[in-house]
């Protein structure tokens, strides 16, 4: 009898521990609760905030019942507690996941406004992580997540924000070209949006940053003047049209510099008509520029006659 006593307590024990350390053990040996019940226990957890929780038993109902109208809309409630937790990742993967399951998901547009602050994080500095260990930046994510907007939901308020944050984002990374093309896209499609008249500020800013690399083309000014002269037709009235005078302005005095310093030279060189020709160069081409004036003064130091003058 004591034989069989001790056999029968080791078994007992082992039993006991594999039950503390297996969870799922442990849930199992209790009794299943109907989808119903792990759905209410979700919604619950969900208007409470507690999003641990709200992942527990969204997982325990995925494994249960995956298969079910609960499961598909229970991918919602697991997605926004990611993105509570800080994990958008997570969060986007799982938001994916819900609009791809169902045509007419119930969480159709609150899903892509989620989508869209996801975006906003990684485009204002939110790093991920790789394999757990590095962060990196999220650059290319924000992107991506930006055209699916662009590409599902054309004529919706969200596109037209995501268009501006996508161009704001290329500009920043120096794709210049693709990103004029992106705010010129949005004036298309949303040509009286408050964003279209930001949109042709953008432009402006990207041709000034432009011109202040490549000095010596002139092309940059010229699209701007059209820029401006769009913007002034759409918008006439808008304030917003200063802010590109202002950085046409700046353009200007780039280019006009340029060709200060070349008068400069010619004026140091005892070369005054080379220096007349550049300074007026500039007083005929970029007349509302400080280096104008500085370019009057210094025509009127050369002492040129009327005669020297015309044949400059």
């Amino acid at each position: 009898m004591k034989k069989m006593y001790y056999l029968f307590f080791p078994i007992c024990l082992l039993s006991s521990l594999h039950a503390r350390e297996n969870p799922r053990f442990e849930q199992h040996q209790r009794e299943i609760l109907s989808v119903q019940e792990c759905y209410g226990l979700v919604l619950e957890s969900y208007q409470n905030k507690n999003w641990n929780k709200v992942i527990e038993q969204a997982f325990i109902l995925l494994e249960e019942y995956p298969t079910t109208a609960f499961a598909q809309d229970v991918l919602f409630y697991l997605a926004v507690s990611y993105f509570e937790l800080e994990e958008y990742e997570k969060a986007n993967e799982f938001f994916s996941s819900y609009l791809k399951k169902q045509m007419t998901p119930k969480f159709f547009e609150e899903a892509f406004m989620y989508k869209f602050k996801i975006a906003e994080k990684y485009r204002t500095g939110t790093k991920k992580a790789i394999l757990g260990l590095k962060w990196v930046p999220a650059r290319q994510e924000a992107l991506d997540i930006y055209e699916e907007l662009i590409s599902t939901l054309p004529n919706h308020e969200l596109t037209a924000q995501s268009l501006f944050a996508k161009a704001e984002l290329l500009a920043r990374g120096k794709d210049y070209k693709e990103s004029i093309e992106t705010y010129q896209s949005l004036i298309q499609q949303f040509p009286k949006h408050f964003l279209a008249i930001r949109s042709y500020v953008e432009i402006g800013r990207v041709y000034l940053i432009q011109s202040q690399k490549e000095y010596a083309n002139q092309d940059f000014l010229e699209l701007a003047t059209i820029n401006l002269h769009r913007i002034s037709a759409s918008f006439p009235s808008d304030e917003a049209i200063h802010e590109v005078e202002d950085m046409l302005l700046s353009m200007q005095e780039v280019y006009a510099k340029d060709l200060y310093e070349i008068a400069l030279f010619y004026h140091r060189k005892n070369q005054p008509n080379a220096a007349y020709l550049y300074y007026k160069r500039i007083l005929t081409a970029y007349p509302a520029t400080l280096i104008a004036k500085k370019a009057e003064k210094k025509m009127a130091d050369l002492h040129l006659s009327a005669e020297e003058e015309r044949h400059a």
